[in-house]
């Protein structure tokens, strides 16, 4: 579209802005539907917003990008794990193994393989293969409950699932199949398969590359579709990280965590090298010897863990250069306490984004020596081929200051969910500020407000979704695991801040008439359906709920536990 063409087309926006407000007008509608905001106060806060593009290799599959990758650079380091390390080629070559393997057991363009592994070489390497044979990749974390591994094997239609060794039993579902990688070296099954006759599917950017799960406020967790071109579109062409074969990566995310999309693709399609944490519960002492050992420059933390070594070993993060931290507010207390310890070599950047917008949507660096008033840390602004709109209760742009609903759209835009259409079409909606047919923009939930200087503040959220050690919780898939409960009459689950553990899940509960729940045979039941950040800190057996004058439940009068 030429400039002059899009100079008409926002006229042509302005001037129907202008005849539908005055239609609402005539035809005598309630002042609450009213826009606040006319086109043209509106409009500099759309232009700004989407003005982001940049250019990026959104016709290329991530794959071919990381072998593009490796021709270049096939005797540098890709990856440390403990003592040992690949190089570019040697992860080029075991995936290409793999992918052979993959494939003469019938896995094709479209299909979906589980990996039941931790972080380790062997998921770079199966998570290479199983897009090398064109299928996308879904996350089965090995601590998970049974029944809920087994819930996304089955509703992700999984045709393989790769493990390091046997699964457990029950979690597999008829008509799936095992490849187990114990004592993996290349040499699948003993078949000391090499890469000639490798498979060459024809694929496409915007096919499948993998499906996430997250809490669902129905009580099942709903698959999140992410294609190729939006792992492209989230490391390259950006300015919120460097990326280069300079860089060194760390990957402490769980391959369940969508920030693993940062870590695994921000390094290993640039040349970088990604330090491998061992899976377990964080260990600072060791993260901060990974750290130091490997000169680490770049890494992620949740907000939780980014406050805890802040507050006992900020030392840990000395010399790294930039520190990305989110999923959840940002305390300005931490982060001025961070930049005083850690100096100004340190870049620390508040990183913003649901999973349905591939990792990250907005970003914000944090100037240093954040000011003693600060009370709230922005997002920031839309990271590059990403657009952000605020828009008030009828879909209409809200103006600098005044608080909205946040919807994003661009090409880190997820397909969907799997097989959830009707959720989809209810949060996945057409862009009609888009220049081009066809957009698309997803509804976030999130409450945010345009500041003066163009960044983005958050506000709150519109409904019961929170942030837990990073992971998005639905309290109401929590609260309908306990009412799942024999003797549970009616359970609330709420995020309180308890002290000496920051943010926590606390459920309440009401027993039946008559009938007696003893607290820990409950929590041993909601183990055995939820994963272990989704599992209530503190429990509180009531006598009877707190209802207000309209009978609904009274959050604000339960009691701290």
């Amino acid at each position: 579209m030429t400039e002059r063409e899009q100079l008409d087309l926002r006229r042509r926006r302005l001037t129907n802005g202008r005849q539908a407000m005055l239609q609402r007008f005539d035809s005598g509608c309630p002042i609450s539907q009213l826009p606040i905001t006319g086109a043209v106060e509106s409009r500099p806060v759309l232009d700004e917003s989407a003005r982001t593009a940049a250019p990026f290799p959104d016709a290329q599959c991530v794959h071919s990008l990381f072998e593009s990758q490796a021709k270049r650079t096939p005797e540098a380091i890709a990856s440390t794990f403990g003592t040992e390390s690949l190089t570019y080629q040697q992860l080029d070559d075991l995936a290409n193994r793999l992918a052979r393997n993959l494939h003469a057991r019938g896995v094709r363009r479209g299909d979906l393989v589980a990996v039941h592994l931790e972080r380790s070489f062997e998921l770079l390497v199966a998570i290479l293969a199983i897009l090398k044979c064109g299928g996308g990749y879904v996350p089965l974390p090995t601590d998970y409950p049974v029944a809920r591994r087994r819930f996304m094997l089955e509703d992700s239609r999984a045709v393989l699932v790769i493990s390091l060794r046997a699964m457990p039993e029950g979690i597999v579902p008829a008509g799936c199949g095992v490849l187990e990688l114990q004592g993996f070296d290349g040499r699948v099954d003993g078949a000391g398969l090499t890469a000639t006759d490798l498979p060459r599917p024809e694929q496409d950017p915007s096919d499948v590359a993998y499906v996430i799960y997250t809490s669902g406020s129905t009580g099942e967790p709903k698959g999140v579709v992410v294609e190729h071109r939006s792992i492209a579109r989230l490391v390259f062409g950006q300015s919120y990280a460097r990326f280069g074969s300079d860089r060194v990566f760390l990957q402490l995310a769980p391959v369940a965590f969508d920030a693993s999309t940062f870590e695994i693709w921000g390094s290993l399609l640039h040349g970088a090298r990604l330090v491998i944490v061992r899976e377990g519960p964080p260990d600072l002492q060791a993260i901060g010897a990974l750290i130091r050992q490997h000169r680490v420059t770049t890494l992620w933390m949740t907000v939780g863990l980014f406050n805890a070594v802040i507050d006992s070993r900020p030392e840990t993060l000395a010399g790294v250069e930039e520190i990305l931290t989110g999923g959840d507010v940002l305390s300005p207390r931490h982060v001025q306490l961070a930049q005083e310890r850690l100096g100004p070599g340190t870049r620390i950047i508040n990183g913003y984004g649901p999973t349905e917008c591939t990792t990250f949507a907005c970003c914000y660096t944090i100037p240093h020596a954040v000011a003693q008033s600060t009370s709230a840390i922005p997002i920031g602004r839309p990271i590059a081929n990403t657009r952000a709109y605020v828009l008030d209760e009828l879909g209409e742009p809200v103006v600098v200051g005044v608080t909205g609903e946040l919807y994003l759209a661009g090409a880190g835009l997820a397909r969907g969910y799997l097989n959830r259409p009707e959720l989809t079409a209810e949060r996945f909606l057409p862009d009609r500020f888009a220049e081009e047919p066809g957009g698309r923009m997803y509804r976030t939930g999130d409450l945010v407000r345009w500041l003066a200087d163009g960044t983005l503040d958050f506000v709150g959220r519109r409904d019961q979704q929170v942030k837990i050690r990073g992971f998005r919780v639905e309290l109401g898939e929590i609260e309908r695991v306990l009412e799942d409960y024999p003797g549970v009459d009616k359970a609330v689950v709420e995020a309180r801040e308890l002290a000496g553990a920051g943010k926590a899940i606390v459920a309440y509960w009401k027993a039946n008439e008559g009938g007696r729940v003893v607290r820990e045979e409950l929590a041993r039941f909601v183990r055995t359906r939820l994963p272990s950040f989704m599992i209530p800190s503190a429990w509180v057996e009531l006598s009877e709920l707190p209802l207000t004058s309209s009978g609904k439940v009274d959050r604000r009068a339960l009691p701290e536990p």
